[in-house]
């Protein structure tokens, strides 16, 4: 029994889609019949590369395939292959210090206290209460810019610092109440 070498899926992918536009490469359609062509093979069923489903693909798609294939001048296969993200492997989210916060008896939910790269400080209401010392007049997206906090934590920690008077709302933003 002849075994058949492991191929990659982007390999697979690769020649699954040169398959689909192949003809069209090998002779194109009259002037002014490529898309009907397209849309031709849009309609077809076509056999999943790597599951062996039945699937189908949207015109688009495959005009997507075809033009990518038609300007690749020596490897039209190749450049159907998948292709890697210039971003993978790579972490993309800042490490945080996270605070286990019970909100009633029976719940408790983590909170992202603070970037890593940032000294942990005190509750929001603090760096709130700081950040207005000094009769420092800031809007709420400046606080929000400042603290790195999402828009829904800060309007709580405002409302809650409002409701115990020390700090004030205004036209042109919040203001510590001395």
């Amino acid at each position: 029994m002849t075994r058949t070498p492991d191929r990659s899926t982007a390999a697979l992918w690769a020649r699954f889609r040169f398959s689909v536009v192949g003809s069209l490469l090998s002779s194109p359609p009259a002037r002014g019949r490529l898309k009907a062509a397209i849309r031709a093979l849009a309609d077809k069923t076509w056999t999943h590369p790597v599951s062996g489903r039945e699937v189908r693909f949207a015109a688009g798609t495959i005009e997507r395939w075809y033009y990518t294939a038609q300007r690749a001048k020596d490897d039209p296969v190749g450049v159907l292959q998948r292709a890697v993200r210039k971003d993978c492997g790579k972490v993309t989210l800042a490490p945080v210090y996270l605070e286990l916060v019970a909100t009633d008896a029976q719940t408790t939910h983590l909170e992202v206290m603070a970037e890593v790269g940032r000294q942990k400080q005190g509750s929001l209401q603090d760096q709130v209460l700081a950040l207005l010392a000094g009769g420092v007049m800031q809007t709420r997206a400046a606080l929000r810019n400042a603290l790195g906090v999402k828009n829904q934590r800060l309007g709580e920690a405002l409302e809650s610092l409002e409701q115990g008077g020390q700090i004030r709302r205004t036209p042109t933003g919040w203001r510590r109440v001395e």
